[in-house]
C-alpha cells in the first residue's frame, strides 16, 4: 500500500497503516517495522501530495510512540544517502517532526549530529533549508551542548546563519507526544486528580545533556608531534612553546580514546617547573583539556600532577594563575576531596606565602563543590591548618582561613566545630559568621540538616539523685515530654549529661526563673539550698528514672564493649606504628641501595672511560710505531744506493735489507749474499760500530755502492726496542681492564 503507483490508492493506503498502527498496538509495530518503514520513506516522505507526506510523517510517529525510537531513527538514516535531493529533503523533515514532537531524551539526538555536517554540506538548497529547521529544533532541546558538538564541523558562514536563527529561540520547549510506555506510568500512578500530565516525565533540561556522552572519542595521541619529546627538551623556549601549542590544537576534541597518556602526563608535569610562564600556561591548559576529554579516566593521572600544580601557583601573573587553577579544578572534578586533600594541606604550610594562598582558595573551592561530607579525621586536619593560618602574618591568607572554617561549618554543621574555636577572638567569629551567612555548599551533611534536627528535639536540665541515676526529659517541638530510653543512649552521651548537671549554667527553659520569687519570706534567701529538680508538671516519679535489670545489664555490656574496643584500638596503633617504624627503616635500607647502585654504575663509568682512554694511547702508539718504522725504512734506502742489479736474486736480496730490524741482522743478511752471489767478503766492508766516519765498501762486481753510519744504527735499534717494551706494556694493561 506504501508503495501504490497510484498517488491516490498510496494516500489511503498509508492512512489505513496509520489506522492499523494505531489500534494494533506495539505488536503491529515491532512485526512490521522492518518492511513498512523503508517502504513510507522512500515513496511517502518524497510525494509530491501534501496529504500523503503528512501521512507518512505520522506513521513514523506512531511506529516512534509504539515501538523503539531508536530502531525508527536507525532506519530512516541509510535514505539520506539517496540520490534524489526531495527525498532527503523528506526524511530530514520528517526527523524534525520525530524530535520536535517526543524530544532528545525519548530520541537520542547523537544519530542526528552525526549527519547534521553532511547534510549542511549538499547541493540542494530545500536539503539545507530541512536541515536547519532540524538544528534548531535539536539546539531548543540540547542548548548551548549543540554548538559545542556541531559547530566545529561547519563552515564558519554556516556557523554565523544558525547563530542568527538560535537567538530566535525561545524558551525550553515541551514534547507535545509520549511513548505508550510512559502514558502507561502516567496512567498507573494517578490517584484519582485529572491534572497529570507530561509534566512527571518531561524532558531534562539542557544543561544535563552532555556534549561528551554525544560524540565519539578521538585518537589523540597519533596525532601529537612525532618529534614532540625531543622539541620538548630544547634549550630555546620558543621550541618548546611551539611544540606545545601543537599539541594543544589537537586536544580540541570534547571526547578523547582511552589511551595510556603516561608518558605526556609526564612530560607536562616537568613543563610545569619551567622557567617560560608561556609554556607553564600552556602545560596547564592542556590538563585541562586532557581532563575534560578523558573525564573518569583521567583520574588515574591526578596524583602525579597535583603536587607540580599546585607547586607552580607562586606565579603572580593572573593569566597563569587563572591557567593553573583550571587544571587543578579539573583535577578536583574527576578526583574525590580525600584524594587531594594531603597534598593540599602540605602546600597550605609552604614558607612562599602565594602558595599558601592558592593552596587555600583550592581547597575552598573543592569544600564547595564536594558532594561527600568529610571524615572526622579529614574535618581535624583541616582545622589544624586553618587555626594556623587564621594567626599568618598576612591579612588575605587570616581571611581565607575564615572562609575554609566557615564552608566546612556549613557542610558538618557548627556543633562538630565548636570545639575548635573555643580558644578564638570576637573578631574572626564575627568574619566567620559572615562568610557563613553567604556560604553555599552541595554536600548532604549541611547545616541546614542539623539545625532542623536540633529544632525537633530540645534538652532540659537534668539532675543526679542520690542513687547515681539520671533525671533528664526531651521535650519535643510540640511541647511535648517524653523520658528517653535509656537503654539506647551510649556511655559517652550519658557522662557528658551528668557534666551538663554539675554545670553553674541553667538552660533558658526551667521552672522557676529566680529563686527570690519562690521565696515567701523576707528574710535572706539560701540560694546554695535550692535544689536542680523541677518541681509541678515538670517533675517525675522514681519509676520513670530507675533502671531495670535488663537495663542495666545491657549498660554495663557496652561498658564492657567500650573497653574491649579501646583495648584493640590501642593494640591497632601499636601495630600500626610497628609497621610505620618498619617502612621507614626498609625505605632507609632502599635508599641506601640506591647511593650504593649509584657509586657502582659511577664506577664502571669510570673505567670504561679509563679503558677508552688507553686504547685511544694504543692507537695513538701504534700510529707512532709505524711512523718510526717508515722512517727507519727511509733511512735504509737513503744508506744503500743501488747502481745496477745484473742479477734478479741479488736484487730481491737488496729489496729484503729494508726491513731489516737491527745493524747484526743487516751485516749477517749481506755477508750471506755475498757468499750467494761469488762476492769476496774481503771486498765487502760492513758498518764499523767504533767508527764515527762513512765508509764505502765495493763489491767485486763494483756495480752498487752502501754508506753506513754505526751511530744511526745503534739509535734506530734502542727505538725499535723501547717501542716494543712499550707496546707489550700497554698490551698488558689492557687484558687487565677487560679482565676487570
Amino acid at each position: 500500500m506504501a508503495m501504490d503507483s497510484n498517488v491516490v490508492a498510496q494516500e489511503a493506503g498509508i492512512n489505513a497503516i496509520c489506522s492499523f498502527l494505531e489500534f494494533g498496538g506495539p505488536n503491529a509495530c515491532i512485526k512490521t517495522r522492518s518492511h513498512v518503514i523503508g517502504a513510507i520513506a522512500e515513496k511517502g516522505l518524497a510525494s509530491t501530495r501534501a496529504g500523503t507526506k503528512q501521512k507518512s510523517i505520522n506513521a513514523l510517529l506512531w511506529y516512534v510512540e509504539l515501538d523503539n525510537p531508536h530502531a525508527v531513527i536507525e532506519s530512516l538514516l541509510p535514505v539520506l544517502s539517496a540520490k534524489l535531493p526531495k527525498l532527503v529533503a523528506g526524511v530530514v523533515a520528517a526527523l524534525n517532526e520525530i524530535y520536535s514532537n517526543f524530544g532528545c531524551k525519548v530520541c537520542p539526538p547523537k544519530f542526528a549530529l552525526d549527519v547534521i555536517p553532511q547534510l549542511f554540506a549538499h547541493a540542494d538548497k530545500n536539503v539545507r533549508a530541512e536541515t536547519t529547521n532540524l538544528a534548531i529544533t535539536l539546539r531548543s532541546y540540547m542548548g548551548n551542548v549543540f554548538e559545542t558538538v556541531i559547530f566545529e564541523k561547519l563552515k564558519p558562514i554556516q556557523q554565523k546563519d544558525l547563530a542568527k536563527a538560535f537567538e530566535k529561540i525561545e524558551g525550553s520547549p515541551t514534547p507535545k507526544r509520549l511513548l505508550r510506555s510512559h502514558q502507561v506510568q502516567i496512567a498507573e500512578s494517578r490517584t484519582g486528580s485529572d491534572d497529570v500530565s507530561m509534566v512527571d516525565v518531561q524532558e531534562e533540561s539542557s544543561d544535563q545533556l552532555d556534549a561528551f556522552n554525544l560524540v565519539d572519542p578521538v585518537d589523540v595521541l597519533s596525532k601529537i608531534p612525532s618529534d614532540f619529546k625531543s622539541r620538548i627538551e630544547s634549550p630555546k623556549w620558543k621550541d618548546r612553546v611551539e611544540v606545545l601549542e601543537e599539541t594543544l590544537n589537537e586536544l580540541k576534541h570534547p571526547k578523547l580514546k582511552n589511551d595510556d597518556y603516561m608518558d605526556l602526563i609526564r612530560i607536562l608535569s616537568k613543563c610545569l617547573k619551567d622557567a617560560n610562564i608561556q609554556v607553564v600556561t600552556l602545560a596547564s591548559k592542556i590538563i585541562e583539556r586532557l581532563g575534560n576529554g578523558l573525564q573518569q579516566d583521567f583520574h588515574r593521572y591526578v596524583l602525579i600532577l597535583i603536587s607540580p600544580l599546585l607547586e607552580r601557583t607562586k606565579e603572580k601573573k593572573q593569566s597563569v594563575l587563572d591557567a593553573i587553577s583550571a587544571a587543578l579544578d579539573v583535577c578536583f572534578k574527576f578526583s574525590s576531596l580525600s584524594e587531594l586533600l594531603e597534598p593540599t594541606l602540605q602546600y597550605m604550610s609552604h614558607k612562599t606565602p602565594q602558595i599558601r594562598i592558592e593552596s587555600s582558595r583550592f581547597l575552598i573551592r573543592c569544600l564547595k563543590q564536594t558532594e561527600t561530607t568529610p571524615k572526622k579525621q579529614e574535618v581535624d586536619s583541616i582545622m589544624q591548618i586553618s587555626l594556623r593560618l587564621m594567626s599568618d602574618s598576612l591579612a588575605p591568607i587570616r581571611d581565607l582561613a575564615c572562609e575554609i572554617t566557615a564552608t566546612l561549618m556549613k557542610i558538618v554543621g557548627e556543633r562538630q566545630l565548636r570545639s575548635y574555636l573555643e580558644g578564638i577572638d570576637s573578631k574572626k567569629t564575627k568574619k566567620i559568621d559572615e562568610y557563613l551567612s553567604s556560604c553555599e555548599v552541595k554536600a548532604i551533611g549541611t547545616k541546614q540538616k542539623s539545625t532542623a534536627a536540633s529544632l525537633q528535639k530540645v534538652p532540659v536540665p537534668a539532675t543526679i539523685h542520690k542513687n547515681g541515676l539520671l533525671d533528664s526529659t526531651m521535650t519535643t517541638g510540640q511541647g511535648r515530654s517524653t523520658t528517653p530510653n535509656l537503654s539506647q543512649i551510649s556511655e559517652p552521651t550519658l557522662t557528658s549529661r551528668k557534666l551538663a548537671s554539675t554545670s553553674t549554667t541553667i538552660p533558658s527553659k526551667r521552672g522557676p526563673s529566680s529563686p527570690l520569687k519562690s521565696s515567701t519570706g523576707t528574710g535572706k534567701v539560701n540560694l546554695t539550698s535550692r535544689t536542680l529538680k523541677p518541681t509541678g508538671s515538670q517533675s517525675l516519679s522514681r519509676a520513670q528514672y530507675t533502671l531495670n535489670s535488663s537495663d542495666r545489664e545491657l549498660l554495663e555490656s557496652l561498658k564492657a564493649e567500650k573497653v574491649e574496643w579501646n583495648q584493640k584500638r590501642k593494640e591497632l596503633q601499636c601495630q600500626l606504628d610497628t609497621n610505620t617504624e618498619e617502612i621507614a627503616r626498609l625505605n632507609k635500607k632502599l635508599d641506601d641501595q640506591q647511593v650504593r647502585l649509584t657509586e657502582a654504575t659511577m664506577a664502571v663509568k669510570s673505567k670504561d672511560i679509563q679503558i677508552s682512554r688507553l686504547h685511544s694511547d694504543l692507537e695513538q702508539s701504534e700510529s707512532k710505531i709505524r711512523e718510526l718504522q717508515y722512517q727507519l725504512q727511509q733511512a735504509l734506502s737513503e744508506k744503500v744506493t743501488v747502481k745496477e742489479e745484473p742479477n734478479d736474486n741479488l736484487r730481491s736480496s737488496f729489496q729484503k735489507l729494508e726491513t731489516l730490524d737491527s745493524k747484526s741482522d743487516l751485516n749477517r743478511r749481506i755477508s750471506d749474499l755475498s757468499i750467494h752471489n761469488g762476492i769476496e767478503k774481503e771486498n765487502y766492508v760492513g758498518f764499523n760500530t767504533a767508527g764515527t766516519t762513512s765508509t764505502r765498501s765495493k763489491f767485486s762486481s763494483g756495480l752498487y755502492d752502501v754508506d753506513s753510519n754505526d751511530d744511526s744504527w745503534r739509535k734506530a735499534a734502542e727505538v725499535t726496542n723501547q717501542l716494543k717494551a712499550r707496546i707489550e706494556m700497554m698490551k698488558s694493561k689492557s687484558r687487565t681492564f677487560n679482565q676487570l
